[in-house]
């Protein structure tokens, strides 16, 4: 019987090594892409805007979303305390932070996101004109 040499066997695991590797990356799941809402009308905001009025922005958002719109929008206050406002309405029962997230919250804050779009989507055009209307 004959033995492969060592450079044989290195090269056939090698080969080897290489198939499982292109076999688990053609077999891999790609990561689900965000879902867009399934409406007729949807804004997309990508860059930061002031409102004229924040209760009246608030005001909108509730009156679409008696209308049936769906919006996902992070807004940061004039005092600085930021809010994420969606139509859906979460709870939590914990919040658990590390101690590095504790002894920077008294430091300065990072403004972190601000390359997330906002969305308003809705199957009246009017309720993305009311939105409109409250963005300076």
């Amino acid at each position: 019987m004959k033995y492969l040499s060592r450079v044989s066997k290195l090269a056939t695991f090698a080969v080897i090594g290489c198939l499982a590797v292109l076999a688990f990356r053609v077999f891999a799941q790609l990561p689900p892409l965000p879902q867009e809402p399934d409406t007729k009308f949807v804004l997309r905001i990508k860059k930061p805007h002031e409102v004229k009025d924040e209760t009246a922005f608030g005001n909108a958002l509730q009156a679409i979303k008696r209308n049936g719109a769906i919006y996902t929008v992070h807004m940061v206050h004039s005092n600085n305390k930021a809010d994420d406002l969606t139509q859906l309405d979460l709870t939590t029962d914990k919040v658990t932070t590390s101690e590095l997230a504790q002894s920077a919250a008294t430091g300065e804050y990072t403004a972190i996101g601000s390359n997330v779009t906002q969305r308003v989507a809705s199957e009246n055009l009017a309720d993305i004109q009311t939105i409109l209307s409250q963005l300076k």
